[in-house]
């Protein structure tokens, strides 16, 4: 699958409208200046940031890349962090998970643009279309912290960020790189360039991954191969020293992924993103005006056949597609104590996944279910967020934002032939809906209101306190308010989504402390969420407004439930080059209608690290680990079974160095899982075609290698 030119325009349509209005921003003119002090970009992501906001005295801590193998996930890259976890169904797509909450509880910004997967079961999560070797950071804001970043975002958001580049005269540099891993002779090459001049700059990157599959630590081989290009090419303008401009645009596909435990395997994903930004900056009350639009089509394949043996009763092929176009409007104001960013975002995700039917591969071509019967979601946001000095140590962050969401299923009424018995047995997702529900899916439009109110004091030179409180909402996606998917004998295994669910509503606050004394650090935080209508996948039981009582069957439904936890952070620079550091972090779930345990919330997760840095070289070591899972909601005939069962304690050893042979060349290496552990971690997946969890191991021992060369 391609993209074509005419593709390309057919997709995007008018909404190319958005993209355009801010790539011609240059010709508005010149702008009164103000200082402008930005300096060139880096080529590669540096660091982890984790903050909870924009200078808050939370946990924040940075973490260099020579401490991880070449991973080439950014979901698995990222829950090497403390208080994020992440489930597996592959080698690619690793789904992060922050304080419990995932998928559309999470934000995840690529340089500004959401990015909506095209499948229904997830094999190509938000994460997925990133390549880390292009950014200059990723900032992980823990909770709903900031009201800036989109609609939702209850658990978290993650930001994939880029700087403007400024160049003062001419440059041109690039990064380079190849990698290989023996566990799954998984290759990699990568590389970044970028020239340019005062007047702008022109970046270009290419990555290539071949992953094979990989053993466990028991030393059986996990179906988990792939391959995955990616590209992009960004022009920025800087016509004067107060206006910045830039277009990007890239393709990420992966081809021949493998899935193991769940019913399929995709033969192909693809996705083009294409980003327009403008950063205007002014004296006066108005100091900056940001100005972003983006687009986004995803395609997405998988079935059961082409990548696997053929042994099911009928062949299945999902096409599914992922249309995403928006922007924003931002002005920051300076008023003489308080600082306020007001603005505008507004976002369209337009989701259809056919899933076709017939006794071959060949054949099959029939309609056998619209399981996102072309699904169009449309959210426009107006907020507003300030900091106002209250004394030269205590400051307050107020932030509100309303969101109008609405949400619809043009193809509702369409028969999809879901057996071919008798002649063939006709359902629409409607009918679907109104045999779980007694409704159908009429157009649906949520009012959502969120807000929140953060203190921050400084203690002392060394130790600041902060007390946050907020109140978000989020309204259901796609899957959970929509999904159609007839399954099993007369669909006792069906899995329905509820057009009837409403918005989410969570009631949080969070403590914490952060001090640095230069060669030593300690930083900690608590926060308490009581959830009004969580939105809960759950067991079909006659419960109230579910018509069916099936346990086999998968429904949604709201519920109240409570998310708690805390996390803990330490560093120590004992000695000239050595450091150590350690983090923990626990997040405990309740479902406080049903009074059992939530599903899929991560046990006790840590990590101890110890480092040597003589600047031309280090060599460190890291012991990850996690504890028993107990709080599991396993069993379908009482719970949702969304969890695989209970999940035993692990712990694993690995080495890392790098070596800088001259300024150009580095050379970094190491060994994942020396103790070759058979392992996994608590986070599993769901089959959305058989409604099983699934757990799949993670790798065992792995050596890797990696050259760098900068010029």
């Amino acid at each position: 699958m391609t993209f074509p030119p005419e593709r390309l325009g057919r997709r995007f349509g008018g909404h190319f409208v958005l993209l355009s209005t801010v790539a011609l921003i240059p010709l508005i003119g010149s702008v009164s200046a103000s200082s402008a002090n930005d300096e060139a970009a880096g080529l590669h992501l540096s660091e982890i940031v984790v903050r909870a906001s924009e200078g808050d005295p939370s946990i924040r801590q940075s973490f260099p890349r020579e401490r991880l193998t070449p991973e080439t996930d950014s979901g698995a890259y990222l829950r090497s962090t403390v208080g994020i976890s992440a489930g597996r169904m592959g080698g690619h797509g690793v789904d992060p998970v922050i304080r419990g909450q995932q998928q559309n509880q999470i934000n995840i910004l690529n340089d500004g643009a959401s990015q909506y997967g095209a499948c229904p079961n997830r094999m190509d999560p938000p994460a997925s279309f990133i390549n880390m070797d292009t950014y200059d950071r990723v900032t992980v804001l823990k909770g709903y912290s900031s009201v800036l970043y989109g609609a939702g975002g209850t658990g978290g958001t993650v930001l994939f960020e880029r700087d403007p580049v400024r160049l003062n005269n001419w440059t041109s540099k690039g990064d380079v790189s190849v990698g290989y891993e023996s566990n799954g002779s998984s290759k990699r090459a990568s590389g970044v360039g970028l020239v340019g001049d005062s007047w702008g700059s022109v970046r270009a990157d290419a990555t290539y991954v071949d992953a094979g599959n990989y053993d466990d630590g028991d030393g059986n081989e996990v179906a988990t191969s792939y391959r995955q290009r990616h590209g992009g090419i960004g022009l920025s303008l800087t016509p004067t020293p107060n206006q910045f401009f830039s277009v990007d645009i890239e393709q990420d596909r992966v081809t021949d992924a493998l899935f193991p435990g769940v019913g399929m395997d995709s033969p192909l994903s693809d996705s083009v993103k294409i980003t327009a930004k403008g950063i205007l900056d002014f004296d006066g009350l108005l100091s900056r005006l940001r100005l972003e639009a983006y687009g986004s089509l995803v395609d997405h394949e998988m079935d059961n056949f082409s990548l696997r043996p053929f042994t099911a009763m009928r062949a299945r092929f999902v096409d599914s597609t992922s249309d995403t176009y928006g922007g924003r409007v931002i002005g920051d104001l300076r008023f003489d104590d308080l600082s306020l960013s007001v603005g505008v975002d507004l976002q369209r995700n337009e989701r259809e996944a056919r899933r076709l039917d017939g006794p071959t591969g060949a054949t099959a071509t029939v309609l056998q279910n619209l399981l996102w019967p072309d699904v169009a979601i449309t959210q426009v946001g107006l907020f507003a967020e300030g900091v106002l000095p209250l004394g030269g140590a205590t400051g307050l962050t107020l932030g509100l934002r309303y969101d109008n969401v609405t949400s619809e299923a043009r193809k509702a009424d369409v028969q999809a032939r879901i057996s071919p018995v008798g002649g063939g047995v006709f359902r629409s997702a409607n009918n679907l809906y109104q045999a779980h529900y007694g409704i159908t899916a009429d157009r649906t439009t949520d009012h959502n209101i969120s807000g929140l109110a953060r203190l921050e004091h400084d203690v002392s030179d060394l130790t600041s306190v902060f007390a946050g409180a907020s109140h978000s909402m989020r309204s259901p996606d796609a899957t959970e308010r929509y999904l159609s998917n007839f399954m099993g004998p007369g669909g006792v295994s069906s899995w329905v989504g509820n057009p009837n669910l409403d918005p989410e509503r969570h009631h949080q606050i969070d403590v914490g402390f952060a001090s640095d004394g230069g060669a030593w650090g300690l930083s900690g935080s608590l926060y308490y969420d009581r959830v009004e209508d969580y939105i809960l996948r759950d067991r079909a039981r006659a419960q109230a407004s579910i018509l069916t009582n099936d346990t086999r069957t998968t429904i949604y439904r709201n519920v109240r439930a409570t998310l708690a936890g805390g996390e803990l952070e330490a560093r120590h620079a004992f000695a000239s080059g050595w450091e150590g550091s350690a983090g923990v972090a626990y997040t405990y779930g309740q479902n406080e209608t049903d009074d059992r345990a939530l599903a899929q919330i991560p046990p006790v997760e840590a990590h101890f690290e110890l480092r040597y840095d003589a600047t031309e070289w280090l060599v460190g070591a890291r012991v990850d680990m996690a504890a028993k899972a107990t709080r599991v909601d396993a069993d379908l005939t009482t719970g949702t079974g969304r969890d695989a069962g209970r999940t035993s304690s692990w712990a694993t050893l690995g080495v890392f160095g790098k070596y800088l042979i001259n300024d150009a060349v580095a050379l970094e290496g190491g060994v994942s899982n020396i103790l070759d552990a058979d392992y996994a971690y608590h986070l599993n997946r769901e089959d959305v075609f058989s409604g099983a969890s699934v757990q799949v191991d993670e790798p065992g021992r792995s050596a890797f290698l990696k050259v760098s060369l900068n010029f």
